[in-house]
């Protein structure tokens, strides 16, 4: 729960910054990501606003959250099948409910990188790792580089992930990238 306090916080600066700086895309997009990092602090501050188009607004953020989880649920689990045609739909709209949804986006790019569409699988990896440039997105952009041939940006990606989070397996693919760009 304290990770969650620490990201809600975190996005509501992010949001206040956007806001200062004239990004209402940016601004909407960090207040989303508040309220889907703690939701049940929102609901309760639904409840206790005298402003009725504030308390609104967090109900239908809360309910897009949970359609765009259930999209994603339901991605996930035709990828898992392997039918990345019927996928690719729910997770291009739970991008479109929820934009900010990075998870969204990093299962588009494996669904497209399967079915040999490497120009959107880059832009749709390139985006995940813009809205959370964590170790998954970046050793999952890293995978996709060297799926592709392109050696020397996956090994960049991989010290990135490795920057943020060493783990073993990142020194597997790294050792992988290395290895294929030798030959």
């Amino acid at each position: 729960v304290a990770l969650g306090y620490r990201q809600y916080d975190v996005h509501l600066s992010r949001a206040s910054v956007r806001q200062s700086l004239g990004d209402a895309e940016g601004h909407l997009r960090e207040l989303t990501a508040a309220v889907r990092s703690a939701p049940e602090i929102f609901k309760a501050k639904s409840a206790e606003l005298d402003d009725k188009t504030a308390a609104e607004w967090i109900l239908s953020v809360l309910k897009s959250v949970e359609k765009a989880d259930g999209l994603l649920k339901r991605a996930r689990r035709e990828c898992g099948r392997e039918r990345y045609d019927k996928a690719l739909p729910l997770l291009a709209e739970c991008a479109r409910i929820d934009p900010g949804n990075s998870k969204a986006y990093l299962l588009m790019a494996e669904g497209k990188a399967a079915l040999k569409r490497p120009d959107e699988a880059i832009k749709d990896i390139d985006k995940a790792v813009r809205l959370d440039p964590c170790a998954e997105s970046y050793a999952k952009r890293a995978d996709l580089a060297q799926r592709f041939g392109y050696m020397e940006a996956a090994l960049k990606d991989l010290s990135l992930a490795l920057a943020l989070s060493p783990e073993v397996k990142l020194y597997q693919w790294r050792a992988r990238a290395f290895l294929g760009m030798r030959h």
